[in-house]
């Protein structure tokens, strides 16, 4: 379980194989849903000149301005935005 979230719903918006392009929105998970509204995420694979690639990722998060203080929005931010990463790389057990 991360941070204490038991559970998140995504919404995919956007799987484009031809472009290399991904987007979905977070539109629930559990004790943050009366935090934050959403969060969406993007992120476009781009060729580079030596074969390889790069990726541009941006997420935004869209909270509910009466539950949240700036301060928190970033902490809040910061922790969902680790916990994401770590369900796409995670490490061994």
């Amino acid at each position: 379980m991360l941070c204490g979230i038991r559970y998140v719903k995504y919404k995919i918006d956007v799987l484009d194989e031809s472009s290399l392009s991904y987007a979905d929105t977070m539109i629930e998970g559990g004790e943050l849903s009366d935090k934050v509204e959403k969060v969406t995420h993007e992120i476009k694979f781009v060729s580079t000149s030596d074969g390889g690639c790069s990726a541009n990722s941006v997420t935004k998060f869209y909270t509910i301005e009466s539950a949240i203080s700036q301060k928190m929005n970033l902490r809040l931010a910061k922790k969902v935005l680790w916990d994401s990463l770590s369900l796409w790389n995670p490490s061994p057990s």
